[in-house]
């Protein structure tokens, strides 16, 4: 069988960008690991304000400016695969109030949880409530799905695309080093664990809307309501005093 020549080009960019993903992660892992001799530097050099402004102005170079370049350039994705083709206002009424849903479902299961580990384990969470990270992880993470989407959306359609676009995502996340060690930290889990279940409900709204503007809102929104900055979540024991940001009796 012979592939179409736009859609290999498409699957040359994403194997490109999965490299690039994988070279990150590699440096990351080789610098930061506890036997290197620069992980205590890198540990101190992330806290900077100026380092950790360049590394996430990457982290949005590489996510939002290589597809746009890919897009906007190339031509080899589609308005229709992103979710960025034109709707007439009636669609974005109907639109509106299927995100809307997805939203409050999504922050009452996210509650449901905060209580139940309170309720179980004993420990209350206040995590940070920061519009602009919140912003920032949403336009980072659902460019990036985007551009992994689009290839299997043509293919098989948005029922069936939209899920097999996960499967890159799942790759990055699960050879990451990095993310196996957040599930060992309750705060940084709990981030990981939201953010996996955005990934789910982000699939479920393209399906629904085929938006990419609709999926940015609702993930800036849950990630604003719910609180997704582990460096500064507050976790302690009920009855006990509050901890300072950033500790935990875990």
């Amino acid at each position: 069988m012979t592939l179409d020549p736009a859609l290999l080009e498409r699957l040359i960019w994403l194997a490109l960008s999965l490299m690039l993903a994988f070279f990150a992660i590699a440096v990351q892992w080789v610098i930061e690991r506890p036997a290197s001799r620069y992980a205590e530097r890198a540990a101190q050099w992330k806290t900077q304000p100026a380092i950790s402004w360049s590394l996430h102005t990457l982290r949005l170079v590489y996510a939002v400016g290589f597809p746009s370049v890919i897009f906007l350039w190339r031509g080899a994705l589609t308005e229709r695969g992103l979710g960025l083709q034109p709707r007439p206002w009636n669609r974005w009424a109907a639109d509106i109030g299927i995100t809307v849903a997805v939203i409050a479902g999504m922050w009452g299961l996210a509650k449901l949880g905060d209580l139940q580990v309170t309720r179980l384990a004993g420990l209350r969470v206040t995590p940070a409530h920061r519009a602009g990270v919140a912003l920032r992880e949403s336009i980072y993470h659902q460019a990036h799905w985007a551009f992994y989407r689009e290839p299997p959306v043509l293919l098989f359609g948005p029922a069936y695309g939209a899920w097999l676009g996960l499967i890159p995502v799942l790759l990055e996340a699960s050879l990451n080093p990095a993310r196996w060690a957040d599930l060992r930290t309750f705060a940084r889990g709990r981030d990981m664990l939201f953010r996996a279940a955005q990934a789910i409900s982000s699939v479920i709204l393209y399906i629904l809307t085929q938006n990419l503007w609709l999926l940015i809102l609702a993930d800036f929104t849950l990630g604003w309501l719910v609180g997704q900055s582990a460096d500064v979540i507050e976790v302690q024991k009920v009855g006990e005093p509050g901890l300072e940001p950033g500790t935990s009796r875990m």
